[in-house]
């Protein structure tokens, strides 16, 4: 029984961190008036990646795709 609610608790320990880190995410992107509501989904083209690296060095990340519109552009933009 204890290791069930375990499991629970940290569903809801993930989601609460999701949330935060959301948040915090959200106030660091609010100078380029972006915002973040899916992680997952918003995070994948990695624009919002960039724009955060760009946002908390102080300086542009050099080559990368703006506006990804194919898988591979945006698997270049991540990794």
């Amino acid at each position: 029984m204890s290791s069930l609610r375990g499991k629970n608790n940290l569903g809801e320990w993930e989601l609460k961190q999701e949330r935060a880190f959301t948040r915090w995410l959200n106030a660091v992107l609010a100078c380029r008036s972006l915002e973040v509501t899916d992680l997952a989904r918003d995070l994948a083209d990695g624009s919002i990646l960039i724009n955060t690296l760009e946002i908390l060095m102080g300086a542009p990340m050099p080559k990368h795709r703006k506006n990804p519109t194919s898988p591979m552009h945006q698997r270049e933009n991540v990794a």
